[in-house]
């Protein structure tokens, strides 16, 4: 009998420790996988949310994409900062927006400023090619002219307002990591 009990306590305990580490897990898995989807510049990233209707995950998969949260990032092709905007691009934004160029093209390392004008050209982008998302984030790497040619190509789209294909290596692989980290994001934070 006594032996019996003994057992008992045992088994209790090892469910209890089964069950501690499985919350554990969950959470321990749950902080790595965050760890690996950051949420740094949040308070930019939310106002730019706002004011533009963007998600907060978009704007997030895109920087995260893009520069992978260095606000010094500088590629091959010379875009800058954050969300990788080329000086030609910041000055066209720009334009648009404020109706003249206010910053110099050293202001992109700022991240208030890039993520400003990278989701002011994710926004126009997105109304251009009304409220395709993939359309847009494939403009946002390859540049809405060649997005237009594929539209209107039958071999890339088949109603002229999806992408049903995109012959470029780089948007098609850009696109496809631009969307997964944006369910990610979405999944990770609810956004």
């Amino acid at each position: 009998m006594r032996k019996k009990r003994i057992w008992v306590r045992i088994l209790i305990l090892l469910i209890c420790l089964a069950v501690c580490a499985l919350l554990f897990l969950k959470f321990g898995y749950n902080r790595m996988e965050k760890s690996f989807y950051p949420t740094d510049y949040e308070d930019e990233v939310t106002v730019m949310s706002d004011e533009t209707g963007l998600s907060k995950a978009l704007i997030f998969a895109v920087i995260r994409t893009e520069s992978g949260f260095n606000a010094e990032a500088e590629s091959p092709a010379g875009a800058i900062g954050l969300m990788q905007l080329l000086p030609d691009s910041f000055d066209w934004i720009q334009r648009v927006e404020e109706g003249e160029e206010i910053y110099s093209h050293d202001a992109l390392l700022d991240p208030a400023v890039n993520i400003r004008y990278g989701s002011l050209t994710l926004k126009y982008l997105l109304d251009r090619f009304d409220g395709n998302e993939k359309a847009a984030i494939a403009a946002y790497n390859a540049g809405p002219g060649n997005v237009d040619i594929w539209l209107e190509d039958e071999r890339y789209s088949r109603d002229g307002k999806n992408l049903d294909e995109i012959p470029f290596d780089e948007t098609r692989s850009y696109v496809s990591k631009v969307l997964a980290a944006k369910d990610k994001y979405e999944n990770l934070y609810q956004f």
